[in-house]
């Protein structure tokens, strides 16, 4: 056969869409197959250590992948998630019976793969809250360069829906040991940032900065390229039972305490020396809905829980109260 341009053309376009249509397949293979896992897991023995779960709100079809949440500080009673991959870069701010009652647009950000935020203080400006928004997600495991974004947090009329373009600001960052695949990332009170790899069998490797360096001058850890180098300070031996996933949002609570979810379970622990220990036994989360994501711990100590979309399940908005130690 003759190949001219145009068989060539179709040629390349049926091949093109043979890969797509394969790979569409594999995905939705892969995700059905998580979604029997974690059907088999709700409906097996559920752990003692089982929360009280409650939905809050179906969240707006402009959020149905919702893949990061941070409880406001200065807005009571105000939520701020974003989208993930393939969105635009938008925080939105939620209140509860209202919905969408906030859109910070990033004009010109970078938006590969946002897959968590955080609330902390400023870089060199503890005193005024700031949002970080994690584009760190890689499946892959093969990006060579990450983006962190911070946003200072705006006070909002709790009358007014507000549409705006912010200001912001991003560093480039990488792993001392190369790409990592994370989805997790929190800032606590005096600006440290932990970063929390999704699924490694022999134990989760924890990274940290702190916000001032990685923000700071050029000389301060950055690399050839202008990068950010996160360091290796811990590994967490957390080992999600079977069907509960991959590690996808932290947070650290007023005290210290970090907190790491997975779509099933909450895992707790506590800086000591160079380490990270356990605080309590895992609470079990898993019946809030597959398609778990976001985390963050209210003042009170309530964790705040986001799903995506899934099938015929809506987006949301849960709260769970994890049983008190020795409960």
């Amino acid at each position: 056969m003759r190949f001219t341009p145009k068989t060539l053309a179709i040629a390349l376009g049926v091949v093109t869409l043979l890969l797509i249509g394969g790979g569409s397949v594999f995905w939705w293979s892969a995700r059905r197959q998580k979604m029997r896992n974690w059907h088999e897991l709700v409906q097996g023995s559920i752990p003692a250590d089982r929360a009280d779960v409650r939905v809050l709100m179906e969240l707006p079809h402009k959020i149905r992948e919702t893949s990061g949440l941070a409880v406001s500080v200065q807005n009571p009673g105000l939520f701020w998630t974003h989208n993930d991959s393939g969105h635009d870069p938008v925080v939105y701010g939620l209140r509860l019976g209202l919905g969408i009652v906030a859109e910070l647009r990033l004009k010109g950000a970078p938006a590969s793969d946002w897959e968590d935020l955080s609330l902390g203080p400023c870089p060199r400006n503890e005193a005024k809250p700031c949002l970080y928004v994690a584009d760190i997600g890689d499946n892959l495991g093969i990006r060579s360069s990450l983006a962190l974004l911070v946003v200072e947090e705006p006070r909002l009329d709790p009358d007014v829906v507000v549409v705006t373009e912010v200001d912001w600001s991003s560093v480039a960052m990488s792993y001392e040991d190369g790409p990592r695949d994370a989805e997790a990332i929190a800032v606590d009170e005096g600006g440290e940032i932990v970063v929390v790899e999704k699924n490694v069998p022999e134990g989760l490797r924890l990274y940290r900065a702190d916000a001032d360096d990685v923000f700071g001058p050029p000389e301060g850890g950055r690399v050839e390229g202008g990068r950010f180098v996160l360091k290796h300070a811990a590994t967490l031996p957390i080992r999600p039972v079977r069907g509960s996933g991959g590690l996808t949002a932290a947070a650290f609570t007023k005290g210290g305490e970090l907190i790491v979810r997975s779509y099933g379970e909450a895992f707790f622990f506590r800086r000591e020396g160079l380490g990270w220990v356990e605080t309590r036994p895992p609470c079990f989360i898993g019946h809030a809905g597959f398609g778990g994501e976001a985390l963050d711990v209210g003042p009170s100590g309530v964790l705040y829980l986001t799903r995506e979309a899934v099938w015929r399940q809506p987006a949301g908005l849960d709260r769970a109260v994890c049983p008190a130690e020795g409960e």
